[in-house]
């Protein structure tokens, strides 16, 4: 259509698809056929019609592909399989044993597991931690804001929501960790256990209140 106007190629356009699609009418009337209208113009048309349709589609769009001959089949590189990246990540292996020190008696039987999800390993299984989630969650905020827990936030909350569960009062079954109530605690102090509460009281492993930590943080711009 080189050379003609917007108007012509819009009516020519109009004029072969009429054409198209009374032909198909034709050819396929005892389907019941699908009805649809284009400014203010109604056709029918039928499976059959429809099949017709994507069939000439598919053929066009081969028929403008490149004819590039079959290349030969290519070397596989082999990939270097990569190091086992830490889910979590302590300042030392000393404080890994302080902190499994503190928390093994809430996981009878499950000391030895617990101690190599602290040093990072995945296992199959999930711990149950037999308290609520905020008791949990507040240890490793204290962790982290005292220099001990190298992970930012989210890497935090993720290692636990996906490594262990907790006893909810009110529910027989161990319920998951919740995602944003662990966030809301490791990055904001929100919804953290009161000081009767609190587990895992050591002097290396002091509690700071958010104020203390505010003030902290502008004496580190200072």
């Amino acid at each position: 259509m080189e050379g003609k106007t917007l108007e012509q190629k819009h009516r020519e356009t109009i004029e072969y698809c009429t054409k198209e699609l009374e032909y198909i009418e034709k050819e396929g009337k005892n389907i019941t056929p699908i009805e649809f209208g284009y400014k203010g113009m109604f056709y029918r048309i039928n499976k059959q019609g429809l099949d017709v349709i994507a069939t000439a589609i598919s053929k066009a769009f081969q028929e403008t592909q490149p004819k590039n001959e079959a290349l030969p089949p290519q070397p596989i590189a082999k990939q270097k399989p990569e190091p086992n990246r830490k889910s979590i990540t302590f300042k030392n292996s000393e404080t890994i044993k302080k902190i499994h020190s503190e928390l093994k008696g809430y996981f009878p039987n499950k000391e030895n597991e617990l101690l190599k999800v602290l040093q990072g390993e995945q296992l199959s299984e999930m711990l149950l931690f037999p308290h609520n989630q905020n008791k949990f969650v507040e240890v490793f905020r204290r962790l982290k804001y005292n220099g001990f827990l190298l992970n930012n936030d989210t890497e935090i909350r993720d290692w636990i929501c996906k490594t262990f569960l907790f006893v909810k009062k009110g529910y027989a079954e161990p319920q998951p960790f919740k995602e944003s109530s662990v966030w809301d605690i490791l990055n904001k102090g929100k919804g953290e256990p009161g000081r009767r509460e609190r587990i895992c009281i050591a002097e290396w492993l002091p509690y700071k209140n958010p104020s203390q930590l505010k003030k902290e943080a502008e004496n580190e711009k200072l």
